[in-house]
């Protein structure tokens, strides 16, 4: 019954770094994996809760005109039926992902991003960016893992 409940259920995991209260700004960074959907509907709920401001950011590493279209289009589907007044959404070039979701999270009191979709032998040989970004961060990291398709 455990194993059915959790395959049927969206988690969402929440680390014990610094102070949660008051959130008045989330990031959400979006790379569009299958959990990023999750990752927005808990940023909007938390942010509807809290009345704070929701920034939807992607991160482009290989700087090309492709790159940025290809993140234009993560952040339009992201933010697709996004239906709350305080959101942006932000592209932003840097070498390294979660490098730069590591540093833009100091300037906001909650970063919800959603799991790796990598399996886990593939983390533990090449690492991934959700899983760097809660290494490295020093602000509260909620991680969404939605239920399989």
């Amino acid at each position: 019954m455990a194993e059915r409940l959790a395959a049927e259920t969206d988690v969402l995991t929440v680390d014990g770094r610094g102070a949660v209260e008051p959130i008045a700004s989330i990031l959400v960074p979006v790379a569009g994996g299958r959990h990023s959907k999750l990752a927005v509907e808990a940023a909007t709920a938390i942010a509807a809760a809290n009345d704070a401001a929701i920034d939807l950011f992607h991160v482009v590493e290989d700087g090309s005109e492709s790159g940025r279209q290809r993140g234009q289009q993560i952040l339009d589907r992201a933010s697709e039926g996004l239906e709350y007044e305080e959101s942006d959404t932000w592209l932003y070039e840097a070498s390294s992902a979660a490098d730069a979701i590591t540093e833009q999270s100091t300037y906001y009191d909650l970063t919800v991003m959603g799991a790796p979709t990598v399996s886990p032998l593939e983390r533990f040989v090449f690492g991934s960016t959700a899983t760097e970004v809660q290494d490295d961060a020093d602000a509260p990291i909620v991680v969404a893992h939605a239920q399989q398709p």
